[in-house]
């Protein structure tokens, strides 16, 4: 490029003169030489001749290079829009490229937008599979049903023989066949002894198929023992030798049937060497002949009917229920005794009650008082009077809004709180909501226990949040422009003693708020512990499954809505949680507000002066300023002295922010101080290291970079304390420059706070400014 620009220069006439004359003087060094010269002629006439030669060139020289250099023009131009016309093309298969990607990558991974085509493949293929294996599910189930049926009408059409023989019991016996392959197929080829289920469903039901069979097979021989039995008064006392030999002969021969009927039972499904079923469910005729004799003591001790035995107990539970403690005291001590039987091992297995069929959980001594509905009712209301009473005294009390000292935190506080210190009403609600949650917890129903929750546990947070919701609509109302401009309006409300202005400003005033801000995030924090216990997690899981839960749930809006037949996401509390993450954040941002107003009122007076000169006889800084900056120390310290460091930071950044923000917009974008001579631009600078200094001395050990809320103020002291030259250079860009080149030269001296035509605002305010 340098060659070329050499070759279009013109010729230099002074070089050419210079040259002309050394040749002239080399060849006529005198007057007299020129006299001498004979071919003077001759040589000036063929210098004419290559003058005319050369002045040819020249021109067609020029003729040419012109040509030449619109035709490289034009293939410059032709060359450049082909690589613009390359890159747009190359961008646009890029992004084709992408939009193909992003079709092919799952949308899944990010819980959004429509499936791919693949994976819609994917699903339909798996669906079609699992209806293959349903169908096949189907088809053993029918198989299964069908022999079950078969049995039992096979041994009802035998039953009038004298003898049970496994021949009666074909059909069943191919139905234990059928069930065993398909237990042995299910757990891989390894038949299990006794052919015991495995853990798929489908083993399960054939299993309990078989077992409902032969339950069925066993029932139809008691019913044929009992009506024999009650041919001879059973079960009153029977005198054998009286009854007629016919009713003797068909109760033997019945009491046999089932002996072997139990026999070949035992044959098809214990080891031989196993007699632990036997023992386990009893002798089967011996089982059915007390079936009577049940059903007579659960009729005179068990129900509520009338009865003539005179050592029926007499129910003392309804002279309880007027008397809340004592009520409250029997049931916990009935439910103490029924989780200890429990934890020692007791349970309805292997005891008369179970019978056959599987045996359903014990529900202790204590059911037969909550089982009762006005019982459980009585209680109820009992505790949730109490837990109000408790709640009152919380709340009411002297201390309630003081801060918990360090020391009274307990180390599970610490630790489950992001050391956070909370009020004494905060930590008290917490304590007091987990001491109800301990009286209701060894309930074995959840039903009992979702009650408690619904109406004791979330009323106490409601009104706790109501409380704090109150107070924060006090301070807001006593804070009002109507407060402002009309001192004392309130005090009717309020009361003559209290100065409202005292206990709305300052830190006095930041005290409030910060009280509300901790008790709310305490029990926020609280909530979100306990819904992950188990024992929440199994609560709320129950309520999305049953239907009478959902009802209850679904009544009250401080609950998430339950969503039946699926996995219940989120926890117990969630609805809650979300209403205090609201009230945090409102008290979060009165303090903020409040803050950031007192600040502001005290920097009118300094906003309002002319700007202070600093040489190096006089440097001290404007007492209007040290008013606010005071205060902001003041009510930083106090932050730092009460909130964690997280807290700190994000409220220190909040204010100062603010703060720096409004400074500038009134002192440099409005020029309330009038413009700022250039010799005195670093006062700017000065007074941004004074509310750095402050704001370090308040929580500089809690948050790190304390100058980053102050942006905005530092680069506007930077860009007023320029030197000339940096200033113009700045000037140019802020009204000469296109938005790129502006960004350009603010990159280069740091500033990224301020668009160009604030940039133009806050220049003219040095007195030197050109424009």
């Amino acid at each position: 490029m340098d060659d070329i620009r050499l070759l279009q220069q013109p010729p230099s006439i002074d070089e050419a003169n210079a040259k002309t004359l050394k040749l002239l003087n080399s060849r006529v060094p005198n007057w007299n030489a020129l006299l001498h010269l004979e071919d003077f002629e001759d040589w000036v006439r063929v210098a004419g001749e290559e003058s005319n030669r050369l002045n040819h060139e020249l021109q067609v020289s020029e003729t040419t290079l012109i040509k030449e250099k619109a035709a490289v023009i034009d293939a410059t131009k032709a060359t450049v829009s082909a690589a613009q016309d390359a890159a747009l093309a190359r961008h646009i298969l890029s992004d084709d490229l992408t939009a193909l990607s992003e079709e092919l990558v799952s949308s899944r991974e990010h819980g959004i937008g429509e499936p791919t085509l693949l994976e819609g493949l994917e699903d339909l293929h798996r669906k079609l599979k699992e209806l293959q294996h349903v169908q096949q599910y189907v088809r053993v189930i029918e198989r299964a049903l069908t022999l079950s049926a078969t049995a039992v009408d096979e041994f009802k059409a035998l039953q009038s023989q004298k003898q049970v023989t496994k021949a009666s019991l074909s059909t069943y016996v191919e139905l234990l066949e059928f069930t065993r392959k398909v237990v042995e197929i299910c757990n891989g080829g390894i038949s299990t002894p006794g052919d015991e289920p495995g853990s798929l469903g489908l083993v399960n039901f054939l299993s309990s198929v078989r077992d409902q069979t032969w339950s069925s097979l066993k029932t139809l021989l008691s019913e044929e023992l009992m009506a024999c039995g009650e041919k001879m008064k059973w079960p009153n006392a029977v005198d054998w030798l009286s009854t007629p030999v016919e009713d003797r002969q068909s109760f033997v021969s019945a009491f046999l049937k089932l002996l072997s009927l139990q026999e070949i039972g035992e044959g098809f499904i214990l080891k031989p060497s196993d007699d632990s079923d036997a023992k386990k469910h009893g002798i089967y005729p011996l089982q059915a002949l007390i079936q009577p004799i049940s059903a007579r003591f659960k009729y005179h001790f068990e129900s509520q009917r009338e009865t003539n035995r005179i050592d029926k107990l007499k129910k003392s539970m309804p002279e309880l229920l007027p008397n809340s403690a004592l009520l409250a005291h029997t049931i916990y001590q009935a439910v103490v005794f029924d989780t200890q039987v429990k934890e020692d091992g007791f349970a309805l297995s292997g005891t008369l009650q179970a019978g056959d069929s599987k045996p359903e959980e014990w529900e202790g001594i204590s059911d037969v008082i909550l089982g009762k509905k006005e019982w459980f009712d009585a209680w109820l209301e009992g505790e949730r009077q109490f837990a109000e009473a408790q709640y009152d005294e919380v709340v009411h009390s002297l201390d309630a809004w003081q801060l918990v000292d360090d020391g009274a935190l307990t180390e599970d506080d610490v630790s489950s709180t992001s050391q956070l210190r909370p009020t004494n009403s905060a930590r008290r609600v917490k304590t007091l909501f987990e001491q109800i949650a301990d009286r209701y917890k060894p309930l074995p129903k959840f039903n009992h226990r979702a009650q408690f929750l619904i109406e004791i546990q979330v009323p106490i947070l409601e009104h706790y949040h109501t409380r704090i919701s109150g107070s924060l609509d006090a301070f807001e109302t006593l804070t009002s422009s109507l407060m402002r401009a009309v001192p004392g309006a309130l005090a009717g409300q309020v009361g003559h003693q209290y100065d409202t202005k005292r206990l709305t400003s300052g830190v006095d005033g930041l005290q409030r708020l910060i009280k509300a801000f901790v008790s709310a995030r305490w029990i926020t924090i609280a909530m979100q512990n306990w819904g992950e216990q188990l024992f929440y997690l199994e609560l709320w899981k129950e309520i999305n499954d049953r239907a009478s839960l959902r009802e209850k749930a679904k009544g009250h809006v401080s609950l998430p809505t339950p969503i039946p037949d699926s996995v219940a996401e989120g926890t117990l509390f969630d609805e809650l949680i979300s209403q205090y993450d609201t009230l945090t954040a409102r008290s979060e941002d009165l303090a903020v507000s409040h803050v950031v107003s007192e600040i502001e009122s005290a920097l009118r007076p300094h906003i309002a002066s002319p700007w202070s000169t600093i040489s190096e006889e006089n440097s001290v800084l404007p007492s209007t300023l040290l008013i606010p900056v005071t205060a902001l120390q003041q009510q930083l310290a106090f932050i730092a002295t009460v909130l964690p460091a997280a807290s700190v930071t994000i409220l220190y950044r909040r204010i100062c922010s603010s703060i720096s923000s409004f400074l500038v917009e009134r002192m440099i974008l409005q020029h309330s101080r009038s413009t700022l001579a250039a010799t005195d631009s670093a006062v700017l600078t000065a007074e941004y290291s004074l509310w750095i200094e402050c704001s370090k001395q308040a929580v500089g050990k809690l948050v790190r970079k304390v100058d980053v809320p102050w942006q905005r103020l530092r680069e506007a002291a930077a860009v007023l304390n320029m030197d000339s030259g940096n200033y113009l250079e700045l000037v140019r860009a802020a009204w000469d420059g296109n938005e790129a080149a502006f960004e350009q030269t603010c990159e280069k001296f740091g500033i990224s706070s301020f668009t160009q035509s604030e940039m133009r605002q806050a220049l003219r305010l040095r007195s030197d400014c050109p424009r």
